[in-house]
């Protein structure tokens, strides 16, 4: 199991594609329990990615979130 104070650990799908979108480093994915978890590198960028994304301050280009999410799907469908 990695260290969740080091990554930034989510397995919502629109939260991991706005974070890939955005540039954030994928460093794994793992199962837990029948739960496909992707595990981020540089904890606080995707902290402050994902604050901007809740609270509506986030700006992101279609097609690159777009492209984002299918790479996303790629690999939830091939682990």
């Amino acid at each position: 199991m990695k260290d969740e104070k080091r990554f930034y650990k989510t397995k919502d799908y629109l939260v991991i594609s706005v974070l890939e979108c955005l540039g954030a480093k994928l460093d794994c994915v793992e199962w837990e329990k029948n739960s496909l978890f992707f595990f981020f590198e540089d904890y606080a960028k995707c902290e402050k990615i994902v604050s901007d994304y809740y609270t509506d301050r986030l700006l992101v280009n279609p097609k690159d979130l777009f492209n984002a999410s299918r790479n996303i799907k790629s690999i939830i469908h091939n682990s």
